[in-house]
């Protein structure tokens, strides 16, 4: 059921497995804890990214900016008052594969961006630990994930 204006979209109509995936995302994101993942947690992440990282001028400022156009992309970060709201915005931006690659695609680049912090075209695991401990995440699973994601094993990522 995507929902109309007789009978709008509810929690109820969405997959319980997309359900669990996107509250352990929402989780980890809500970093305000005030139930939905907002702008106000960007900027509270980019606070954590620059503090963590010891980052100072341009440096901060990329930050800054890159986290405030990843949640300019997904206006739901936005306008959503609830949790309900919040999971069913989100529900439909991932159901709308226009909408979801171009939002996934600026918030790929923007987080790239945000942690190439020497501007050299990659992402050491130094700058990626970066992020993991802004948000206060196991370290263990970062090695995992970086490694997947340094597909040639030269101990960067690159775009």
């Amino acid at each position: 059921m995507e929902g109309n204006a007789e009978h709008p979209m509810r929690v109820a109509d969405i997959p319980k497995f997309w359900l669990e995936k996107t509250m352990t995302k929402l989780h980890v994101n809500d970093l305000n804890k005030n139930g939905i993942w907002d702008a106000e947690d960007m900027m509270m992440a980019a606070d954590n990214i620059i503090r963590i990282g010891n980052l100072t001028g341009a440096a901060a400022e990329k930050v800054r900016r890159g986290m405030q156009t990843i949640s300019d992309t997904a206006s739901h970060f936005k306008t959503a008052t609830s949790l309900e709201q919040w999971l069913v915005e989100e529900y439909k931006l991932a159901k709308d594969i226009q909408r979801s690659t171009f939002c996934a695609d600026i918030f790929a680049t923007s987080f790239f961006e945000i942690f190439n912090i020497d501007s050299d075209g990659f992402v050491s695991m130094d700058a990626f630990m970066t992020y993991w401990r802004a948000y206060n995440l196991d370290p263990d699973f970062a090695y995992t994930q970086f490694a997947y994601m340094d597909t040639n094993r030269d101990g960067k990522i690159s775009k």
